[in-house]
């Protein structure tokens, strides 16, 4: 905007109509600032710093030299001899710029068309007024405007691709954050389904303690301390609905015999054989054998 304000006389009449000198030096820094800042838009906006044309980043890195050094020279020697460099470099600088955009374009890079759109235009404004300004082409009010008309069709294309890529970018954050929710979501899905099967593996094994703690190992009937329990809760379901209750004390006849005579492991079996005739003879679903202890 500034350089056109420049080229105009705008700013020689609005700005600084007092600085002759600034006035010339002016056109050339803003022109070398133009090229420059075109050039590093370029290579952000196409992602060149990412696997690209290995002569396009050369370009880059060159052309950022050359306006620095321009805007340098500028302040130290004439206005001719800057402009009949910078002129030649602008005009390669929009020539290389739009074979990049082409080459982008074919890549299949994002706002690629965009961009080569947007260079495109603001290339032939810059030829026209180059044109203009040689002499080469009639001076009008067309020639004139040429480069405002190119640089405000470049805008108005940039703004295009901008809202195209802030959509895209928009698009894959509600796309990581749906993935990051499903991830979230299965990750609790399969923590919910561990923690399930860790408490049912638990109780299992409280069942299988309770069931050990419970069991005479040698006899496979309730134990001693299960049985005092069941009596009691037997004992006052059958006072509170006024019923009665059996119980049979058992006992081996000869048993000492048996073990003095057979040894202990005949014994066992004994008691083995007597406990699977007497849980067999049980009945009802409340019927309990159990092993008081001894024979």
């Amino acid at each position: 905007a500034l350089f056109v304000a420049g080229l105009q006389g705008w700013s020689f009449m609005f700005l600084w109509p007092n600085a002759t000198q600034w006035n010339d030096q002016s056109i050339l820094v803003f022109l070398a600032s133009c090229i420059l800042f075109a050039v590093l838009f370029t290579r952000r906006f196409l992602a060149t710093d990412k696997p690209f044309q290995p002569w396009a980043n050369g370009f880059f890195f060159g052309f950022t030299l050359l306006c620095c050094g321009a805007i340098v020279a500028s302040f130290f020697t004439t206005y001719t001899h800057v402009i009949s460099i910078l002129v030649p470099v602008a005009l390669v600088a929009c020539v290389m710029g739009l074979i990049v955009g082409i080459v982008a374009w074919f890549e299949k890079r994002p706002s690629a068309p965009y961009y080569t759109l947007a260079w495109a235009a603001l290339f032939a404004g810059g030829i026209v007024i180059v044109l203009s300004k040689s002499n080469v082409i009639p001076s009008n009010l067309f020639t004139e405007y040429a480069l405002l008309i190119g640089s405000l069709l470049e805008a108005l294309l940039l703004s295009f691709a901008l809202a195209e890529r802030i959509n895209k970018e928009r698009s894959l954050r509600i796309e990581a954050q749906s993935l990051a929710l499903q991830t979230q979501r299965q990750a609790n899905e399969a923590l919910e389904q561990r923690v399930a099967e860790r408490t049912v593996e638990l109780e299992q094994a409280n069942q299988k303690l309770k069931t050990l703690s419970d069991t005479d190992q040698l006899t496979g009937l309730k134990n001693r301390r299960y049985l005092n329990q069941y009596l009691e809760d037997e004992f006052a379901r059958c006072i509170r609905y006024q019923h009665s209750i059996a119980i049979l004390m058992i006992d081996i006849d000869h048993f000492k015999s048996v073990n003095d005579n057979y040894g202990h492991l005949a014994g066992d079996q004994c008691l083995k054989v007597v406990a699977e005739q007497i849980q067999a003879s049980n009945r009802a679903p409340t019927d309990l054998a159990a092993r008081y202890g001894g024979e």
